[in-house]
């Protein structure tokens, strides 16, 4: 059973040229792009530009035409088009030397050179991604108490701010036991909004167990 996949719609529509369906997947995953990039020693600006170049390769109409959705995670597509658009930030000054050209590489070419795209993990980049998607599960649990008025968001921000659980109750104006039961509720809530944003991304249920499984390992205490 396939799901109604919103990314790769998303990533269609970005490709048929939707500039807000480009800039709306940009800003959803860029967190993780950026963050990586800099783990492997490029700057802000350079991060940066990375970020946006992955996001306009992967929407790119020639490069869509390769990708299968069944055959591989989004996860491990963005790794894999991130990786080497470092590499190649990483040789350009040398290749301008020579008076050579960069180009983006092929999804054939990211086989040709070894990658598996659907298997391919990095466990700093996994942990970035996850990191991303608990911050838009923060935003969602966000909306949610304001919408309802339930004081989950507000306790689980002070908490993970290193807050005891008795001056979150002092500040809060309650117990400190029911301070551990909104810790135990925004918990519930966020993984279950994690698990709504993987399965956005997920082609299939049995992708979507794995990835479930996978990510939220990084989430454990």
């Amino acid at each position: 059973m396939h799901f109604p996949s919103t990314i790769w719609t998303q990533i269609k529509s970005a490709g048929s040229g939707d500039r807000k369906a480009l800039e709306d997947l940009f800003r959803k995953y860029q967190p993780a792009v950026v963050t990586f990039a800099r783990s492997e020693g490029a700057s802000a600006q350079d991060a940066d530009d990375i970020a946006q170049e992955v996001f306009q390769a992967i929407c790119d109409v020639k490069f869509l035409r390769k990708v299968d959705p069944a055959k591989g995670k989004f996860r491990s597509l963005v790794l894999a088009v991130t990786r080497n658009l470092i590499l190649m930030q990483k040789r350009e000054n040398a290749a301008q030397k020579r008076g050579g050209n960069t180009k983006l590489v092929s999804v054939d070419e990211l086989h040709g050179q070894g990658f598996d795209v659907e298997d391919l993990k990095d466990e700093r980049f996994d942990n970035f991604w996850v990191q991303t998607l608990v911050a838009r599960g923060m935003e969602l649990l966000k909306r949610e108490c304001a919408e309802k008025g339930t004081p989950f968001y507000k306790a689980m921000v002070l908490f993970v701010s290193g807050e005891p659980y008795t001056d979150v109750a002092e500040k809060l104006g309650v117990s400190a036991s029911q301070v551990k039961s909104y810790i135990h509720q925004a918990r519930a809530k966020l993984k279950r909004f994690v698990g709504g944003l993987i399965k956005e991304y997920s082609a299939s249920n049995e992708e979507y167990r794995k990835e479930l499984k996978y990510l939220l390992k990084f989430l454990r205490d």
